[in-house]
């Protein structure tokens, strides 16, 4: 909490939220839920900057737009402006969910979160940066949890994620 603290203390904002897809680590297939530890950390090479993708096929799934990462050629001794928000990491104060809180009926939404909430936060005057170090690792692979999509069998769930959607 130190580092993040320290960090966001530098970006210069006083809405300021720190946001990166954060490197992966990976559990062994034998991983059971409780067991030691035993996470393979994967840093990134470089900091990886947020960037925009393309959308998704509205005849598949939803037209959403995509966020992708580049990663950065030098490194950064200030945080540097981020385009997009994301879930994978996100700190900033509290104020930010009392400010701009997860909309209640997108509950279901996976693909189109992070744009969403991208658009909320900054039209309310929230600011993004990328940290300036690896900071956060993220477990990537679904083997060992439950998709969203898994345990969002009721029709009212399906419903909801489908409105929310177009």
């Amino acid at each position: 909490d130190v580092l993040c603290v320290e960090q966001l203390r530098r970006c210069g904002s006083p809405k300021a939220i720190l946001t990166t897809y954060a490197s992966s680590y990976t559990l062994p297939k034998s991983y059971r839920a409780g067991a030691v530890d035993c996470a393979e950390l994967i840093p990134n090479k470089a900091l990886p900057i947020l960037c925009a993708d393309g959308f998704g096929d509205a005849n598949q799934d939803d037209p959403f737009l995509r966020i992708k990462t580049r990663s950065c050629r030098e490194d950064f001794a200030m945080p540097p402006p981020a385009l997009f928000w994301t879930a994978r990491f996100a700190f900033s104060t509290g104020q930010v969910v009392q400010e701009v809180p997860y909309d209640p009926h997108l509950e279901y939404v996976f693909f189109g979160e992070e744009i969403s909430m991208s658009a909320r936060l900054w039209t309310a005057g929230w600011d993004f940066f990328h940290p300036t170090c690896e900071i956060a690792y993220h477990l990537a692979s679904r083997a060992h949890r439950y998709w969203f999509r898994e345990v969002q069998t009721r029709s009212d769930q399906i419903a909801r994620e489908k409105k929310g959607k177009f």
